[in-house]
């Protein structure tokens, strides 16, 4: 289970419904039009490499500035060190990978673009090239399917990517004051089958949306709550240890529309609705917990038998 199934039980859902508001879309960004169409590449490719775009695009913008970016491994790195030869000897946490030769370099070299890109070199249009073998492996990766060793990146998807980012202002978008958390890793997100969320600027917590919907709705708000849930009751992994600083706002950040939207906390769970929301989200952990460590109770005393 991941956190996005987690919010998906039904007492986690049931809680959102009673205590978040029910008027999410403010009127005014209703009916704006999408600005980058999509290319109809392979579903789900553009919105994850979009992420990493986005997230490589701020750490170039905000690399000479007095602004403290906190910035961890990608996922795509960490599945690089992690793959090996199907054949190979038995490692714990080892992707298996019968077509490495392929990917290894591949993620490499998809990196060392990034670094560049950042450093202030390169170009927008590779990156969209390379960030999609980024995308393709985290997908991968999370879906638990099996990776396909012949992926060739998608022009088309290229071309819209490169699109996405030239409108793409973080510095008019978020204007931040002080820090930015790239990918925030929750501390307590084991607990949950995992949670990592994409940005965090100063005291909001922010998602990435690439898709043709530009609406706040349940699927999207449930999760951004999740999130800040997490951060509220054991805080974000950084480099020097846990951030713990509040957040008092979440938003969207449609990109084929180039819009920013942001709600409060306190607008998004009226009358304390968040302590509400929050202490459901904390015993289901609990619940699913105990209830985890009896089976396997039940299981070792079954194999001891």
């Amino acid at each position: 289970m991941s956190l996005t199934r987690f919010v998906k039980t039904p007492r986690i859902s049931k809680a959102f419904d009673e205590f978040a508001t029910k008027a999410r879309t403010p009127k005014e960004f209703k009916g704006r039009p999408i600005l980058v169409h999509d290319s109809e590449g392979p579903n789900g490719l553009a919105g994850a490499a979009f992420d990493y775009l986005a997230r490589i695009e701020i750490a170039r913008v905000f690399r000479d500035s007095n602004i403290i970016i906190h910035q961890r491994e990608w996922i795509s790195e960490s599945i690089s060190k992690r793959i090996w030869d199907r054949y190979d000897d038995d490692s714990e946490g080892t992707l298996y990978v019968e077509q490495s030769y392929f990917w290894r370099p591949q993620l490499d070299e998809a990196h060392a673009a990034a670094r560049k890109y950042i450093a202030g070199n390169g170009c927008a249009r590779c990156l969209s090239t390379q960030t999609q073998y980024m995308a393709y492996a985290d997908l991968l990766y999370r879906t638990h399917s099996a990776f396909d060793g012949y992926v060739d990146a998608s022009g088309r998807v290229a071309q819209e990517l490169t699109a996405l980012l030239e409108q793409f202002d973080p510095q008019k978008l978020f204007n931040p004051k002080e820090r930015i958390v790239l990918n925030p890793d929750f501390a307590l997100g084991e607990r949950v089958g995992g949670a990592d969320g994409d940005i965090i600027v100063d005291d909001r917590l922010i998602e990435f949306k690439t898709t043709k919907c530009l609406s706040l709705n349940k699927s999207c708000l449930i999760q951004l709550a999740g999130y800040a849930v997490l951060h509220d009751l054991g805080g974000t992994k950084i480099e020097n240890g846990i951030d713990r600083n509040p957040l008092n706002q979440v938003g969207v950040y449609f990109s084929r529309h180039n819009t920013l939207i942001e709600i409060s906390i306190v607008e998004l769970f009226p009358n304390n609705g968040f302590e509400k929301f929050k202490y459901v989200f904390e015993d289901e952990m609990k619940v699913r917990e105990a209830e985890s460590i009896r089976r396997k109770e039940k299981l070792n005393s079954c194999l001891t038998e």
